[in-house]
């Protein structure tokens, strides 16, 4: 397992060790004041630092069929799936932190700093929750075919959604899961999360398979 750390840890720790905590300290420098949009800004970033790494990742293990190839070593398909989860776990975990000390540093009304917390927290737990779903399905079916549903979902969503946000009803039923996610304690949201998470890495274990998958060809 040491060696698939070793191996996979250099673009997380840039992202989440280096990236982002130069982004947080450029806030930092020309903002003293907690803004909403700030939040969400550092929301997605997260999403992005966190993810996109994962993929670049996983793209090049299925490119070089990197799964095939461990399956000559001797270790186990345990091993490599908990280096995966434990380095996402890693990342989100020193993103969550570094925020939660840039949020130490700056003004904000108490309501709008309890907000920031809540959402900072919800933000780690959905991260390793859709990090753990996109292994379950790399592990099972490969790169291409994630790409291939996420992009349908994307495109239908981008499609349905403002058509169904068009409804009073569906905004009013977003309105109170938004609610009910933000009227979560924060032991709530971690102890979930991690519960959650450990259960995918659980069904990830289990449908993890060393044979070459359908390689992943970018469009020219």
């Amino acid at each position: 397992m040491l060696g698939i750390l070793r191996k996979d840890y250099v673009l997380f720790a840039l992202a989440t060790l280096v990236v982002f905590p130069v982004v947080l300290l450029m806030e930092s420098v020309t903002l003293t004041e907690l803004r909403p949009a700030l939040v969400m800004t550092n929301m997605m970033v997260v999403w992005l630092l966190a993810l996109v790494p994962l993929m670049v990742i996983e793209v090049e293990e299925e490119h070089s069929n990197g799964y095939a190839m461990l399956g000559s070593l001797p270790v186990r398909a345990g091993e490599i799936v908990a280096a995966k989860f434990l380095l996402l776990l890693a990342a989100i975990a020193a993103c969550t932190a570094a925020q939660f000390v840039f949020l130490a540093g700056m003004r904000a009304a108490p309501a709008l700093l309890a907000l920031a917390q809540s959402a900072i927290l919800l933000t780690g737990a959905l991260c390793l929750l859709l990090g753990g779903t996109f292994y379950s399905v790399i592990f099972s079916f490969g790169c291409a075919r994630l790409m291939t549903v996420s992009l349908f979902v994307f495109t239908v969503s981008s499609v349905m959604a403002p058509i169904l946000l068009s409804k009073p009803a569906a905004r009013a039923l977003l309105r109170e899961a938004v609610g009910l996610l933000l009227g979560l304690s924060g032991l709530e949201v971690v102890l979930g999360g991690l519960i959650l998470y450990a259960s995918l890495f659980f069904v990830s274990a289990a449908l993890f398979r060393f044979e070459p998958r359908k390689k992943y060809q970018p469009l020219d």
